[in-house]
């Protein structure tokens, strides 16, 4: 894609340098623009030497083009403060938005990179700390939530991310529901892990107490309550069998 107005390509902020355009470049931008106004004029009227002028480079059609899937988010080391916040919160509006369509996995990268570039050292005022942290919770529990759906390269689900992430939300904020509940999930969810019913009672009572109107709470809490059932009856069966 050629920008024919330099100036406009350019960017001092991002490092962005606009190379001059080739003179064949500009010569078939001036051929375009004669045929074009040939194929609109009526025949025979308008002969080639009273075709107006080529109009300055600063009319002519001008591309914004925004690299998604070779970037991934890529940032420039320049970006301070607010700026930077302001670039990941737009990553995580993108990342939402690939949640809500289902790519859970791609959400999951964008997210991650958004992280990174939070803790990447630069000038950072204090208010801009206070958005800064509440930002990065935000992303934490939206990698929480992929980690319910993304899998990995040997298609297993990222519970172990969901675990992780949650508890690094819990860590700031020991009362948060969402982390409660997401982390208790993956605990249920999880396969073969050792204690894991236990670790998930314990989060979704926690998180039932605090917002005990919270229909999916409640219905993960009972799914977990229904499989120690299960096995505390199982467990009952044995016993009886060895004992009897």
């Amino acid at each position: 894609v050629v920008c024919m107005d330099a100036a406009a390509g350019s960017d001092s902020e991002l490092g962005i340098v606009q190379p001059p355009l080739p003179d064949a470049l500009q010569q078939l931008a001036r051929t375009k623009w004669e045929a074009e106004l040939q194929a609109k004029a009526p025949p025979l009227i308008a002969p080639r030497e009273s075709l107006p002028p080529l109009p300055p480079a600063a009319s002519l059609s001008r591309w914004h083009v925004r690299v998604v899937s070779a970037t991934e988010g890529v940032i420039a080391m320049e970006l301070h403060g607010r700026w930077r916040l302001d670039w990941c919160e737009e990553s995580k509006a993108e990342a939402n938005a690939l949640f809500k369509r289902g790519d859970a996995a791609r959400a999951n990268r964008r997210y991650k990179k958004a992280m990174l570039d939070l803790e990447v050292p630069t000038q950072w005022e204090a208010d801009d700390n206070v958005r800064r942290n509440q930002l990065r919770l935000s992303l934490h529990l939206n990698v929480a939530a992929c980690g319910l759906r993304a899998t990995d390269a040997y298609g297993a689900t990222r519970y172990l991310d969901t675990i992780s992430h949650a508890s690094r939300v819990l860590e700031a904020d020991p009362t948060n529901v969402k982390a409660l509940f997401r982390r208790g999930q993956a605990h249920l969810l999880r396969p073969n892990h050792i204690n894991g019913l236990a670790l998930a009672l314990e989060d979704l009572r926690r998180a039932a107490e605090l917002e005990p109107g919270d229909t999916g709470v409640r219905s993960m809490l009972a799914r977990a309550r229904a499989q120690q059932k299960s096995l505390d009856q199982k467990d009952a069966s044995m016993f009886g069998r060895m004992l009897g």
